[in-house]
């Protein structure tokens, strides 16, 4: 068991503990450190600094449900979650996807979103 959350950790598998929010940046800087490592030193892209900006992975989720309600008047959070999330697919989780849905709410673009599970939702176009 992992001491930081209550998930069991699967030990001995090689893996990080990715199932914890606070260990994703550690995890991907060890990954980042293997890769330059391997690349005796070479220093690894890092998108901009993308990865560790919360602030623009909210920015980025409201951007690409604009982009899908500009073709179609509702999106399925579901059947179209890889490009809801687009480049903060496994960065991102439920409490970004819910400030970037806050934000397009608060700018008069889709109507409110309900307090429950939003892999279900369906935002609409108002």
């Amino acid at each position: 068991m992992n001491s930081c959350c209550s998930r069991p950790t699967p030990m001995g598998s090689g893996r990080w503990p990715t199932r914890c929010p606070s260990h994703a940046k550690t995890w991907r800087d060890y990954l980042i450190k293997q890769e330059e490592d391997k690349n005796r030193g070479q220093l690894v892209m890092r998108a901009l600094d993308f990865d560790d900006n919360p602030d623009a992975w909210i920015q980025e989720i409201a951007s690409n449900v604009r982009a899908l309600l500009t073709g179609q008047g509702s999106v399925s959070v579901r059947s179209s979650l890889g490009e809801v999330l687009g480049r903060t697919l496994g960065l991102a989780r439920e409490t970004h996807l819910r400030s970037a849905l806050k934000l397009l709410e608060g700018e008069g673009l889709i109507h409110p979103c309900s307090k429950g599970k939003l892999d279900a939702k369906v935002v609409r176009r108002l």
